[in-house]
């Protein structure tokens, strides 16, 4: 089902309030705030400028080291996906599903495909990856953003080669798929050629657009979106 962008924004307010920004930040926002998600990420970058919004743990598994995104890297990297997914044909009302454990790269995707007035389709990856393959091929997506190579694999397996026509990882690289990095690199080319692109899309996009689809827990019946 959809979720418009203000439930979308509100949740997002809610991770905001539980990360490491601090109180004088949260006392400069509004409460509520009526607007998009992007501009809520616009708004702490505002406030908050290099204070860390995201951490990644990187490395080995005993959490040895974090990849950290500032609000300003946030914004910047969800403005440059934004454009990439505009370069390769993502307009407004397109779904594009996203497969992948919670990740600050996931993040950064879910806003980019927001700004440009995409619904993001989050799967459950606790499910069987030849279930999220029928999910997948119900939604028939152009895109698909997909957690790492071996997932990638796994659920090309699962599908029997078929994939969506776009196929972006979120880390490392694949024949056939598209890197998060290159992506990004699309985004930064097309606002070089039209630096005001992004803004004239997010014009275009209001609080009452959907947002998410969410796909059901199966307590009741198959898993559906």
């Amino acid at each position: 089902r959809g979720v418009n962008r203000a439930g979308k924004k509100r949740e997002i307010f809610r991770q905001i309030r539980q990360m490491h920004l601090g109180q004088f930040a949260l006392r400069l926002l509004p409460i509520p705030f009526e607007g998009l998600a992007d501009d809520l990420v616009l708004r702490f970058r505002m406030i908050a400028h290099h204070a860390i919004a995201l951490h990644q743990p990187v490395g080995s598994k005993d959490g040895t080291g974090y990849r950290t995104f500032t609000w300003v890297d946030w914004e910047q990297a969800s403005r440059e996906i934004a454009l990439g997914l505009h370069s390769l044909g993502l307009r407004k009302g397109g779904i594009v599903c996203i497969l992948s454990e919670t990740r600050a790269e996931f993040s950064l995707v879910d806003l980019g495909v927001m700004g440009v007035g995409g619904i993001a389709a989050a799967l459950y990856t606790s499910y069987p990856i030849p279930e999220q393959a029928k999910s997948v091929a119900t939604i028939a997506p152009d895109f698909l953003f997909i957690e790492n190579p071996k997932t990638l694999e796994a659920f090309s397996a699962a599908s029997g080669g078929v994939l969506p026509r776009h196929v972006i990882l979120l880390t490392g690289e694949s024949e056939g798929a598209l890197s998060l990095d290159r992506l990004r690199i699309l985004g930064r080319e097309l606002a070089d050629r039209d630096p005001h692109l992004f803004e004239r899309i997010l014009a275009d996009i209001h609080p009452a657009d959907p947002a998410i689809l969410y796909l059901t827990s199966g307590a009741t019946g198959t898993p559906k979106m």
